[in-house]
């Protein structure tokens, strides 16, 4: 992933065209990753093994993404998993 001086990292999602990333919170970059897909929710807590309502309260910030959790993000979007991590 690129990381710019002006606050945004500019990654390739698959299948999506390249996005700019806030370097912001987990939730933040985990929401543009989600909305870029196209994909429901439920559609990506399932494609990542992660339950909906786990994604759900990542995304909303009262919950933190486990390792695992970044690993499987990162593996199914293309990204490498420092990309959650706050800068």
């Amino acid at each position: 992933f690129f990381q710019a001086e002006d606050g945004i990292r500019d990654i390739g999602v698959t299948g999506v065209q390249t996005c700019a990333l806030p370097i912001s919170s987990e939730s933040d970059v985990l929401r543009v990753l989600w909305q870029s897909s196209g994909l429901t929710q439920t559609e990506l807590a399932k494609a990542v093994g992660i339950s909906q309502s786990t994604l759900s309260a990542v995304l909303s910030g009262g919950r933190e993404l486990t390792k695992g959790h970044m690993v499987a993000l990162a593996k199914f979007f293309n990204v490498a998993p420092a990309v959650f991590f706050e800068s």
